[in-house]
């Protein structure tokens, strides 16, 4: 017989070849993973667009009567938007940010001369200086990493394949959202399934509220700063615009953020308009915080303060700043799930 202290050196061992040999096939399975991904990739994008569209199809619909007529309206409308952002607006977004990009060594260089100026005013830090060029290029040229180019928003437009089969897709899930919704619903009544119904339907009601939400408050924070950069005539307005939005995205940090870019590129050329610029992103961004976003999205996930900061702080460090665009609705996914499986009864299963 075999002794314990044997038995669990053995378990170790084929635990560590086990380990060994899943990451020996690691390569084969990422290509096998991307195979199918690629095929799949058309139906995705589509249950994406009909999660997204289908309250505005749900609306629609109840003034034509027949679902397949508010489909096609909506198809149009989501048509014409599309083409509208293709004709006008990538061609500034892209014009913008290669603008950016260009005077990007200069702005770099002008910050770390207004750093260095107001650490040598500071009798402790009087022999220290900055050099943000050597900083960057050890965090692997954040810079570059972080702007986008003409390049890398050209591949994001060419990216969007599957243009003939994807709205084929889209205007059958839309037509049968309702359907596919009730079936599955009645397939776990049918099967006594009740919690997990309503699992799903929970999980459905707070991130459909919550991804809706905030795309239609970055969609009006953008056309805002737009507006506001331009009438205050902000270089690169659009592009400063579109990172206010996005990064309003992220809870306390994101709008800090957001303000501090243009804010500080206004601040390279003027002192006096960069704290117009600052007071105005501040205005803009109290209204949205007090009066846009509830008003939009209703009530909020209902996550603790500390809950938040501690899921911007674990996704931001597994992702980086993806991480922390989705680090909410990743948070309010895990506590609703927490919420009807308790950890208990889940160490219970595996054991």
């Amino acid at each position: 017989m075999l002794s314990e202290k044997i038995k669990k050196i053995i378990y170790i061992l084929l635990l560590s070849l086990v380990v060994y040999l899943f990451f020996l096939i690691i390569p084969k399975l990422t290509n096998i993973f991307n195979f199918i991904f690629d095929i799949i990739k058309p139906f995705l994008i589509a249950f994406i667009l009909s999660f997204l569209l289908h309250p505005l199809v749900s609306f629609i619909q109840k003034y034509v009567k027949k679902r397949g007529i508010a489909v096609i309206i909506v198809l149009i409308l989501f048509l014409v938007l599309i083409i509208i952002f293709i004709k006008y607006i990538s061609n500034i977004l892209i014009f913008e940010f290669e603008h950016l990009s260009i005077k990007m060594p200069e702005i770099i260089k002008e910050l770390e001369n207004i750093l260095n100026k107001l650490l040598s005013s500071i009798p402790i830090f009087k022999n220290y200086s900055i050099s943000l060029e050597d900083l960057i290029n050890k965090n692997g040229n954040i810079i570059q990493d972080t702007i986008f180019t003409s390049e890398t928003l050209n591949k994001l437009l060419n990216s969007f394949k599957y243009i003939l089969i994807t709205p084929i897709i889209l205007i059958y899930l839309l037509l049968d959202y309702e359907k596919i919704i009730n079936g599955i619903r009645q397939y776990l009544i049918n099967n006594k399934k009740e919690k997990f119904k309503n699992y799903l339907g929970e999980l459905n009601k707070t991130m459909s509220s919550y991804i809706r939400g905030v795309l239609l408050v970055m969609f009006i924070l953008f056309t805002i700063f737009t507006i506001v950069f331009s009438i205050l005539d902000v270089e690169n307005a659009m592009v400063f615009a579109l990172i206010m939005a996005i990064t309003n995205v992220i809870p306390y940090l994101g709008s800090w953020i957001g303000t501090s870019l243009p804010v500080l590129y206004v601040l390279l050329t003027s002192y006096k308009k960069a704290i117009i610029v600052l007071v105005v992103c501040i205005i803009i961004q109290t209204l949205e915080a007090d009066v846009l976003t509830p008003l939009v999205q209703g009530k909020k996930t209902k996550l603790h303060p500390l809950i938040i900061v501690l899921s911007l702080l674990f996704f931001g460090s597994l992702f980086g700043f993806i991480g922390m665009l989705i680090a909410v609705p990743m948070a309010a996914l895990i506590n609703i799930t927490l919420k009807y499986y308790p950890i208990n009864n889940i160490i219970k299963l595996i054991n």
